[in-house]
């Protein structure tokens, strides 16, 4: 079923008045009494003819923070009066990369930088002493840059006096 559209009596309206203007001589004005018996149609009542009108765009964020992390980035984005902090990560100095847009947590770069060589192994007293007069250690192994804890065990030198 075809609609009446609301469009086509004022364009044909606009045509009319271009057509009238364009046949009148230079220093005349144009004969406009046949325009009267035209009638616009009645926007003022409600009918049932759908208006289609275009969707207001989503509001975007208006800038986003990044940090470098290597061989990947950590982003954020905020929308003003919002700022953001990005800091690369530089594991020559020991700074781990992040980002912070307002007042939300810092994302940070993972994993940190490398403290140690994959595979060493250090120990660590606990202060503590083992039951057979031993000291007490941690034994860390560095595992993807990272000291990581492994076990706890009785090592050499004993605990007390000597």
């Amino acid at each position: 079923m075809l609609r009446e559209s609301r469009c086509l009596p004022v364009a044909f309206l606009v045509l009319a008045l271009l057509a009238a203007t364009a046949g009148s001589a230079p220093g005349r004005a144009a004969d406009l009494s046949w325009l009267s018996a035209l009638s616009a149609p009645n926007l003022s009542q409600a009918d049932s003819t759908p208006i289609f009108m275009a969707a207001k765009p989503r509001i975007t964020p208006k800038a986003t923070c990044t940090a470098s992390c290597g061989s990947y980035s950590v982003t954020c984005s905020y929308t003003s009066p919002t700022t953001c902090t990005a800091v690369d990560r530089n594991c020559s100095v020991f700074q781990t990369g992040y980002v912070q847009c307002g007042s939300d947590p810092r994302v940070y770069c993972t994993p940190d930088c490398p403290v140690c060589t994959d595979g060493q192994i250090q120990f660590q007293p606990t202060g503590n002493c083992c039951d057979s007069g031993l000291t007490e250690k941690d034994k860390y192994q560095c595992i993807n840059g990272q000291w990581e804890y492994i076990t706890t065990l009785c090592k050499l030198p004993f605990c007390g006096p000597v």
